[in-house]
């Protein structure tokens, strides 16, 4: 059974309300046909329902795209005519421009209607410093949409702790980034206090069972 990723018919009718839940033996954390995670699956449905239809229809729209998939960055094509990568480590397409979210030193003010990151402040504890960078370089009205890993969230208003580190074969010899632990109601209060409206979406993957939460602000 193909996923809303691979299959733009059982992404349609999830959207429209034609498809609420398929039999647990035929459930799935990873798609056999694509191999799409919960993350993938999930922002499909979201990104659809909360971002596309408030670019749609407004012209040269631009979008910074943080550590995103290929796949990702095709998605987000769609409605924003011209977007920017950027990842503090890896390679994420050709032109990838190397940044800090804690900064956005390379971006200017009010230069982007869409900031995307997909679990990447997971690895961030200062999300203080990374919402209000985003917020400097998001133009009024601008949408900043993230995830967080779910086993990364409590259900609870708690700041970002530390709980261990997690080395990739292609950070920089020397270099670990720390595992994250957030509460999800403070990372709602965190935006509001950056001026955000936010909003905290807790998406179903009908085809796992799982819960992935994504955040959006909007500037």
């Amino acid at each position: 059974m193909p996923c809303n990723v691979c299959n733009e018919m059982y992404h349609t009718m999830l959207l429209e309300g034609k498809i609420k839940q398929i039999p647990i033996a035929e459930k799935f954390e990873n798609c056999p046909d694509c191999e799409a995670r919960t993350r993938f699956k999930t922002f499909r449905l979201i990104y659809d329902q909360q971002v596309a239809p408030r670019a749609n229809n407004k012209g040269n729209l631009r979008a910074l795209v943080i550590s995103g998939t290929a796949w990702e960055q095709s998605i987000i094509s769609q409605n924003f005519s011209s977007f920017i990568s950027s990842a503090l480590y890896g390679n994420y397409g050709e032109g990838t421009v190397k940044s800090d979210m804690r900064n956005l030193k390379e971006f200017a003010n009010e230069h982007f209607d869409y900031v995307h990151a997909c679990n990447v402040l997971d690895y961030i504890p200062e999300l203080n410093e990374v919402l209000s960078s985003v917020y400097r370089v998001l133009k009024p009205g601008g949408m900043f949409l993230f995830h967080i890993a779910e086993f990364r969230l409590t259900n609870t208003d708690a700041r970002p702790i530390i709980k261990g580190t997690k080395r990739e074969p292609y950070y920089p010899e020397g270099i670990s980034l720390p595992n994250v632990l957030f509460g999800k109601h403070g990372v709602v209060e965190c935006m509001r206090k950056n001026h955000y409206d936010a909003k905290m979406y807790e998406v179903n993957d009908i085809f796992s069972g799982e819960i992935c939460t994504w955040f959006l602000g909007i500037k």
